[in-house]
């Protein structure tokens, strides 16, 4: 739940000292294959960098990362997202077509679209997990910029899976929309701070299975989530015949916790902890119309995507969704 500030947000993006207008010719060479070298601000998305700081781009082409991510900050603005949009840095470009992994499991590739906003996150590693996912090539997509498009049923086919790692709140106007594409059926899985997206609409809840209220404000259906950050705790597998857990067995995991929150009683409960700054249960599954959910409340920073007992089980949990959501049609 850690909010930073960010030396990038604001109507007008400066990165180093460059305005986006001055960065337009840049992008069109950049657009034409042209290595440029851009001053950054102790924050990369695409975790490319050198050790004196500077960014290279080489058109959608990945390049090398000898840097480690705390060089950077922790934060992922809105402006960012923009700026990323217009130098059309697009991390899935970085994916191949079809690598091995994605043979051995002996089925297409899946398209996975990830939602972010209203929360600022480690985008390196938060990305990495999902470079390093057999099967998988994934899309990013923020509110406020083209998140609200995604959502839409004339969009939603371009993707197979949808993942939220926001806690965005304006409901309005494209809630609408997407509650279409749910109750058409979408696969869905929901992260950490997802959970308290969305605080004044009521309806948000019987989406996830459960919610958050992280505000100050005393909203009915809504608690008062406290939360705690670094906390070594214990997960225990409530269900271990499922086959998002089949086979894993309890494990330790440095995150953050949450404390007083819903969970609706007929979501399936999958993972539990007994730590006194947590709720009991913290995953389970849920179904939304004709939507298969999944949620995950691990997931906080690099000591969570780095564990790899929370690597398989989010791993699983796109497939198992992407699996019964097809199974439904």
């Amino acid at each position: 739940m850690r909010r930073m500030p960010s030396p990038l947000r604001g109507s007008l993006c400066l990165i180093a000292g460059l305005s986006v207008t001055s960065l337009i010719p840049l992008i069109l060479a950049a657009a034409q294959d042209a290595t440029l070298l851009l001053p950054v601000a102790k924050w990369d998305a695409a975790g490319c960098c050198d050790k004196s700081g500077l960014r290279l781009l080489r058109g959608a082409e990945p390049c090398g990362n000898d840097c480690d991510a705390s060089t950077f900050g922790v934060s992922t603005p809105d402006c960012a997202n923009q700026y990323l949009a217009m130098v059309r840095t697009d991390f899935s470009s970085r994916i191949p077509a079809e690598s091995a992994s994605d043979r051995s499991l002996g089925s297409k590739t899946l398209r996975l679209l990830i939602v972010t906003g209203g929360h600022d996150f480690e985008a390196i590693d938060f990305f990495r997990m999902f470079d390093e996912m057999p099967g998988v090539r994934w899309t990013h997509a923020a509110f406020g910029t083209d998140a609200e498009d995604k959502l839409t049923l004339q969009n939603s086919d371009s993707y197979d899976v949808a993942l939220f790692y926001d806690m965005h709140q304006q409901h309005e106007p494209h809630y609408r929309d997407w509650l279409s594409v749910l109750e058409r059926g979408k696969p869905t899985v929901f992260l950490h701070h997802a959970l308290g997206s969305y605080v004044k609409w009521d309806g948000y809840g019987e989406i996830v299975g459960g919610r958050a209220n992280f505000g100050r404000e005393v909203v009915e259906w809504a608690p008062n989530t406290k939360f705690q950050h670094d906390v070594a705790f214990r997960v225990h597998i409530a269900d271990k015949n499922h086959p998002i857990t089949k086979g894993l067995d309890d494990f330790e995991i440095l995150d953050e916790t949450y404390r007083h929150f819903a969970v609706n009683a007929a979501a399936h409960v999958l993972l539990t902890t007994d730590h006194p700054s947590s709720g009991k249960i913290i995953g389970w599954t849920h179904q939304y119309k004709k939507s298969p959910v999944v949620y995950l409340q691990l997931g906080h920073g690099p000591s969570a995507y780095n564990n790899p007992n929370f690597r398989t089980l989010l791993t699983r949990s796109i497939q198992w969704v992407s699996a019964a959501g097809h199974s439904r049609r």
